[in-house]
């Protein structure tokens, strides 16, 4: 064994966590009984041995933990209390040594004022910790708890929430700091039924009294506790926003995996546990330091992970956490367009012009926007059916928008135009995804969004251009779904629907404006600055190859750009 030099012993506790010690021992007086459980090599008990009559408690063998700790000192299976005395001598104290297992250990010297357990790291070792002191703890006596914060031994947390919702002990009102991982403890009105409490039993329904009795820095144990203890009740909300509060930690990840197959016995909502699951790694991965705003057109997982880190910054993160909605609107196909667009909606109050029922804003909210409010004069806000982009079909959503705004803070919509709107509410961005060419008052309505959007703020579109060969937005959509049989799409087939004269009721004379590309551009930059203008050509799908020289002839006044650009991409901002 090596001899230690007179310098401090190494330590396994913090340096906020020994000033907090040293505090609360040198108020109960130098005259007052210390029995500290799990001395170690002394970094705590040198720090109070000279303020209070101190004794501690330790088998004093050294483990292969220790040698990892503290290398090439002792070998492993030998006891270290000759290492530990020269310490205590080498700084001019004194202690009285009590050399058992903890469960051996019996106290005869009269009342106890503070008890230090410095050892324990699961409810079974705190039991055989407090059963040989606590009955002759001072009714104003402490006990100071280390690990006691630690966001890794959550069995420890619910047995000493469980002892404190029996009345066995009391937590003292205390604010917890960054580093501290010391727990202040003191004896309960009814610590005489100690023994009857079983330290792997669930925690009460009643909830967590620690919760109650310590401001929490976001950083410790017992705010994972808390969440780990409302998923065991299902309680997902609640859940979320006790996990969204702490800082990540990948060390948490090993202690969720010993976890989370206990929660799968105790909760019967297996779906629940999942997403949680995936929010618990998300949040306390790597993940968080990836290059924001993250992709999530590929899976709902993808989006529901997307959703978690991309808000980070958003306080509305946990409660407007609903991966049910984000997985359907993924299903229906209305993640892909705001998964295009993250970095440009990211972070922004958006406007969602002509939305219909709003599925797009689930997107721009899983992107990371601020708030959404999506505006359209036709919505029906307490009818679920939509759009099923991926089906292309109508089916009910689940939730109608009226619902989806009850579930989701910044989600709203709202059956109104947008130039009947208040005048007095600011957005950062306004989107119209495949709305323009629907819109018959475009100028009018470019004036009303730009009179709606803060300084700097810009608008967003994907115009679906009349004049390419799915134009008209009807049957054949696809070159593979010509059916020369149907009379109806015999109209419109290879451009036929350019100059259709449509009666008054018919679809194109109700719902397209026939705006030509150079129109469009030269309203939009009436009000705002064009920063991106992409033309997206058309495919051999949606018709590129069908182009004729006939077809050139018969309209004259259009030109290759107007018949193969399939849509238009602008992004621009406000004009100063």
């Amino acid at each position: 064994m090596t001899k230690p030099k007179n310098s401090p012993p190494p330590k396994m506790v913090t340096a906020a966590d020994i000033d907090s010690i040293r505090r609360i021992v040198s108020d109960h007086g130098s005259d007052s009984v210390t029995v500290e459980l799990g001395p170690w090599l002394g970094a705590i008990s040198t720090a109070i041995a000279d303020i209070t009559n101190l004794h501690v408690v330790d088998n004093f063998k050294w483990t292969k933990h220790h040698a990892k700790k503290v290398p090439k000192k002792i070998e492993p299976g030998e006891s270290f209390r000759p290492y530990y005395e020269t310490i205590i001598a080498g700084f001019g104290q004194s202690v009285t040594i009590h050399s058992c297992d903890f469960e051996t250990f019996t106290w005869e010297s009269g009342a106890i004022d503070v008890v230090v357990i410095d050892a324990p790291k699961s409810a079974k070792m705190l039991k055989l910790c407090l059963q040989s002191v606590l009955p002759y703890l001072n009714d104003d006596g402490e006990i100071l708890l280390k690990h006691g914060l630690s966001p890794l031994y959550t069995d420890m947390a619910n047995y000493v929430a469980l002892l404190a919702s029996e009345g066995v002990l009391s937590i003292p009102e205390q604010t917890v700091e960054a580093s501290l991982t010391v727990l202040r403890l003191s004896k309960g009105p009814r610590s005489s039924r100690f023994e009857e409490i079983d330290s792997e039993a669930p925690l009460p329904m009643s909830g967590n009294p620690i919760e109650k009795a310590v401001h929490l820095h976001a950083d410790h144990g017992f705010r994972f506790y808390a969440a780990v203890d409302a998923a065991r009740r299902n309680a997902w909300t609640l859940a979320i926003n006790e996990l969204s509060k702490m800082k990540p930690n990948t060390k948490l990840l090993r202690v969720w995996d010993k976890i989370e197959p206990v929660l799968h016995k105790l909760t019967n909502d297996d779906d629940g546990l999942t997403n949680f699951s995936e929010i618990v790694e998300v949040h306390h991965s790597q993940a968080p330091k990836a290059k924001l705003p993250v992709a999530f057109h590929k899976s709902a997982a993808l989006a529901q992970r997307g959703y978690w880190l991309n808000n980070a910054a958003n306080a509305w993160r946990s409660a407007s956490y609903r991966p049910d909605i984000i997985e359907r609107a993924y299903d229906y196909g209305y993640l892909n367009w705001p998964s295009k667009v993250r970095e440009i909606v990211a972070g922004k109050d958006v406007l969602d012009v002509g939305c219909g029922p709003g599925l797009h804003g689930i997107g721009y909210l899983v992107a990371g926007a601020k708030s959404y409010l999506g505006l359209d004069p036709i919505v029906k806000p307490d009818v679920d059916r939509v759009k099923n982009l991926t089906a292309r079909t109508k089916d009910p959503f689940g939730w109608t928008p009226n619902q989806i705004s009850a579930l989701i803070e910044p989600w709203h919509v709202s059956p109104q135009a947008v130039g009947d709107t208040d005048k007095v509410r600011r957005f950062d961005m306004a989107t119209l995804h495949n709305v323009t060419e629907h819109l018959h008052q475009l100028d009018e309505i470019f004036a009303d969004i730009a009179i709606r959007l803060r300084k700097g703020g810009k608008i967003l579109y994907n115009h679906h251009n009349f004049y390419c060969w799915n134009g008209h937005h009807l049957p054949p959509k696809k070159v593979g779904k010509i059916d020369t049989s149907d009379p109806k799409q015999r109209d419109m087939i290879d451009w036929g629907h350019v100059e259709y004269d449509p009666a008054p009721e018919h679809y194109i004379a109700r719902g397209l404006n026939r705006i030509r590309l150079d129109e469009i551009i030269a309203i939009t930059e009436k009000y705002f600055e064009i920063e991106v203008s992409e033309e997206i050509p058309s495919r051999p799908d949606t018709g590129v190859n069908r182009l004729t020289d006939e077809i050139r002839r018969r309209y004259p006044y259009l030109t290759d750009r107007d018949f193969l650009t399939q849509n238009l991409f602008c992004l621009a901002r406000l004009r100063d």
